[in-house]
This record gives C-alpha cells, structure tokens and sequence, in this order.
C-alpha cells in the first residue's frame, strides 16, 4: 500500500506528491492532519479522532451526518483512505458530496483492498456520480454493498433508476462470486 503524505492539488493535475511505499508504516491521522495543514484548513475532529483511535486497523469510517469538507477537506479525507487498507465500510451519508468528490473517492476506491460497503445517502447525486459508482462495482469486485437510498427516508439522491439497477446487478455479481468462493 502506499500513502500520499501531502498532497499539492486535485485530480490529474500532475501535481507533486511524496508517497510513502515499503516504508514503515504511517499514521494516518498524521496524514490528515499534516494535509489539512498544509491546505490552511480546519480537520474534521470527528475523523481525526477516529483514525487517533482505530489508526491502520480502522475498520469503519462512520462519517454520517457530518460535513466531511470544502474541495480540500474532502482531498485530506480520500488521500487519507490511501492509508487505509483495512476499511470495509465507509459512511458518508448526509454530507453534502458532489460530484467531483464521487469523482475523488471512486478513483481511490477502485483498488481499495477490502472495502466491502460504501453508504452514500441523501447526498444530492446526480447522472455523473451514478455511473462512477457502477465503475467502482464493476472493477472492485470486493464491493458487495453501494447504499444510495434508505427506503422511507427522505433522500436528495437523484440517480435514474436505470443506473441504480445497473449497480445493483453488478454488486449482486460481485456477491455471487464472494459466496462462490467461500
């Protein structure tokens, strides 16, 4: 696994980063602390304190009802999942995302390890990010589990149904495969 420890810009910029690979292991609330520094922006406590506690062995980021950050903050956030390769469940419901930060979190998420769920509730979502979730359960055959809509809570996702049903079929192969093996 490879850690970025700070990073210079978004997406594709081909901006410089310092990675972290077959070094000793790093902190990754170091990471997101060292990252919101350099980007003068305020850590989201509630994360910070949860990678204070679990660390490398974070199982489950629980980051629901909680604003996870302006374009930067959100970087910090999906560079520091870089670090995580034990995270098997991320919950970013209610966060505002876009979906530039779908964008953001998919890239990294394609090759996640052993990220198994991934909630992405009342997020106002639209066409874009529908189809960058279909590529992540297409190519993370690990993901069983992409919850966009909790039935009888109200919710501001807007992805057509036609895709949702497209991301449904692939996570219902990625699980046949799962059960296959074991």
């Amino acid at each position: 696994s490879f850690c970025t420890l700070l990073i210079v810009g978004g997406r594709g910029g081909g901006e410089e980063k310092k990675k972290a690979g077959n070094m000793a292991p790093v902190n990754p609330q170091h990471v997101y602390l060292t990252n919101c520094h350099k980007h003068g922006i305020k850590a989201n406590t509630k994360l910070a304190s949860m990678l204070g506690i679990g660390g490398l062995h974070t199982k489950v980021l629980d980051l629901s009802n909680n604003y996870v950050g302006t374009e930067h903050g959100f970087l910090c956030f999906v560079d520091t999942l870089r670090c995580l390769d034990n995270v098997e469940e991320i919950d970013l419901s209610n966060n505002f995302l876009s979906t530039e930060n779908i964008l953001e979190l998919v890239d990294v998420l394609l090759v996640h390890p052993s990220l198994t769920t991934l909630r992405l509730n009342n997020n106002r979502l639209y066409i874009d990010s529908g189809k960058e979730l279909l590529k992540l359960a297409r190519q993370n055959r690990k993901v069983l589990v992409i919850e966009l809509n909790t039935p009888g809570i109200p919710n501001d996702n807007k992805i057509p149904d036609k895709i949702c049903n497209q991301i449904n079929r692939e996570l219902q192969i990625n699980i046949n495969k799962k059960v296959k093996k074991v």
